[in-house]
């Protein structure tokens, strides 16, 4: 029997969800984490594969804000508290989260009359904010890392097309790579490049949460 093994582009699977979702809602998509997104993966990769698989894990990787609480010194995001100490209670779950880095300048774009900013006008002062750096490089190394030892089918919910030398090298060594698509972006560079594509985003109601 075959294993899976599901890799997780945090963000990039949230906000696609949430842009989908808010088309029809004002509010965000709920993600029910635990049985119900395993399950509805496991259950489309079944119907991709032909064979009855066996679910080897799954590993959440995305980016937080290193920003600190200046009386405590704890880490401020909400979403990196909740990833680290809720998430990897569920079954075989395993979550890496990397800081933010800061990016001193920033040049801010009008879509409407194309005039680009880099200080704030009041103030002067040069823009700056977190960018997310490595993310899709940790994904590339635990993919590689875990082939044939862990799993031998490997489900990857991103659509970053960042990742398609990574599949290709994967085919080489005769892993299976199935794209998880969660936005509705059809024919990109990694169904080209997968062994088949699962609709994750338009099938979302299977894995919402009720609370």
């Amino acid at each position: 029997m075959e294993r899976v093994m599901i890799f997780i582009d945090y963000w990039n699977f949230v906000n696609n969800l949430n842009d989908l979702h808010k088309r029809q809602t004002s509010s965000n998509f709920k993600i029910d984490w635990d049985s119900k997104l395993r399950d509805f993966i496991m259950k489309e990769t079944k119907k991709v594969i032909g064979s009855d698989l066996s679910y080897a894990g799954m590993f959440v990787c995305g980016s937080y804000d290193p920003t600190q609480d200046t009386a405590t010194g704890k880490i401020k995001d909400s979403t990196y508290i909740w990833v680290t100490q809720t998430l990897p209670k569920f079954k075989g779950v395993t979550v890496r989260f990397k800081p933010r880095q800061l990016q001193k300048k920033r040049t801010l774009f009008c879509n409407k009359c194309n005039f680009l900013v880099d200080k704030c006008p009041n103030c002067n002062e040069v823009f700056s904010g977190f960018t997310e750096k490595g993310v899709d490089t940790e994904i590339v190394i635990e993919m590689f890392a875990l082939a044939k030892v862990s799993y031998d089918i490997a489900v990857l919910v991103s659509d970053d097309r960042d990742f398609v030398a990574a599949v290709q090298a994967l085919r080489q060594k005769g892993i299976k790579v199935i794209h998880g698509r969660p936005s509705s972006n059809n024919g990109n560079d990694l169904d080209n490049e997968c062994f088949a594509s699962i609709e994750i985003g338009d099938n979302r109601s299977n894995f919402e949460r009720s609370k």
